[in-house]
């Protein structure tokens, strides 16, 4: 394997296990398999416009370019909120209910919450 190029360490499959898949499906070609299986009023009638691909340099230089045009805010990220009016029904019915706090929601739902109520075997008294 070339290991020169990032293409050749990180994309696969490589031919001899494309031409293996292949002999599996009894298909002699990718082409043939698209065909097969992707109707044709879906598929793109011209070629993608995709520019040529870059060397790891290219991209870690281009890369860079595009970081350089990034502009640095002030973030408010996790410093509260201040004066804010949470309406009484968001608190009430998602903040302050159990079952969106919790991974097993529906068990919770159905036997935790104080409205469930158990079938009664039978009554007790009149």
């Amino acid at each position: 394997m070339h290991t020169d190029q990032f293409v050749n360490r990180h994309n696969g499959p490589r031919q001899h296990e494309i031409d293996s898949m292949l002999k599996t499906i009894n298909v002699s070609s990718v082409d043939e398999l698209i065909n097969q299986t992707v109707p044709p009023a879906i598929r793109l009638k011209r070629p993608l416009n995709i520019a040529p691909a870059m060397s790891e340099y290219q991209y870690h230089k281009h890369l860079k370019t595009l970081a350089s045009k990034n502009k640095v805010f002030k973030s408010y990220i996790g410093l509260g909120y201040y004066n804010t009016i949470i309406p009484a029904v968001i608190q009430r019915n998602i903040l302050e209910n159990k079952i969106f706090c919790s991974p097993f929601s529906i068990t919770e739902r159905l036997l935790c919450s104080e409205d469930f109520q158990p079938e009664p075997f039978g009554k007790i008294g009149n």
